[in-house]
């Protein structure tokens, strides 16, 4: 698992946005929980590699009163904390992992449309372009650090459009560069990634579904220079979301079950 830590499913419901201008501030506690490393086809790694990872993210996210071609104009921080563990091997190498610590942080720039339509019905939509500065905790003598010691770039697109009156479905589409680690002089191909969810309001304020994500590597990881073959990443999830839609207060809990993984660790995510 080359890419940095990405946004996997980890916003679902209503994720095209909605709120008034104002300063909003998010927290995620996520669980990852890896027993199997795939190879390029999928098949299990020998050597009994597992990934844990314990991470939590604080978000802070001002939405201006400013607008431009009739979009909000918003400003986006996010700041991770990780705890990774490894046990097992990949093969012959020996899994190893930093301690806890501070990743790097994402630092954005968004239009948010909060008023349209689609079909006459309310459509959310934000465009947005992050920076992950590599100033996170990092140590090029272990393979797994909360930070990732490169720049990443990362455009994104996200929209909720409601199907019915008590029937939602948000998406949210990111194209990813990454540039190169100056230690180990890899840099991770580019690829996209989409988050999705469909839900739906079982009692006024309380949302049940289904959310998920898919990851598809678009070209191969160089080093030094040059193309490392079959080195493209690929991951799909699936699975339950719950949400609460409160006043000036939302809580939502995922469990997404990963499949058709190839070169990455293949497991479970569950996000509050």
């Amino acid at each position: 698992m080359r890419q940095r830590p990405l946004n996997l499913g980890a916003t679902t419901i209503f994720d095209g946005g909605g709120a008034p201008p104002g300063l909003i501030w998010m927290t995620y506690i996520q669980l990852v929980n890896a027993k199997k490393a795939a190879d390029k086809d999928g098949k299990t790694i020998a050597g009994n590699g597992e990934f844990t990872a314990l991470a939590n993210l604080n978000q802070f996210f001002y939405l201006s009163p400013l607008k431009l071609g009739g979009a909000f104009l918003a400003f986006n921080l996010i700041v991770p904390l990780s705890a990774p563990a490894v046990k097992g091997t990949l093969g012959p190498v020996p899994l190893s992992a930093n301690t806890a610590g501070v990743g790097d942080p994402t630092l954005g720039l968004a239009l948010q449309w909060n008023d349209t339509k689609l079909f006459g019905a309310p459509f959310f939509h934000r465009a947005e372009l992050d920076v992950f500065a590599p100033w996170g905790k990092y140590d090029k003598n272990v393979m797994i650090n909360p930070g990732q010691n490169f720049t990443t770039l990362e455009g994104y697109y996200a929209f909720t459009m409601f199907l019915s009156r008590k029937t939602e479905t948000s998406w949210r589409l990111h194209y990813t560069w990454n540039g190169e680690n100056p230690d180990t002089k890899r840099k991770a191909g580019p690829l996209f990634h989409a988050n999705y969810d469909a839900s739906y309001e079982v009692l006024p304020k309380l949302r049940v579904g289904a959310a998920g994500y898919v990851l598809q590597q678009l070209a191969d990881d160089t080093l030094s220079g040059a193309r490392q073959p079959d080195s493209k990443e690929r991951a799909f999830a699936a699975g339950p979301v719950i949400g609460y839609m409160g006043q000036g207060l939302a809580a939502m809990l995922t469990h997404q079950v990963e499949f058709g993984v190839r070169n990455r660790f293949q497991g479970s995510q569950t996000t509050l």
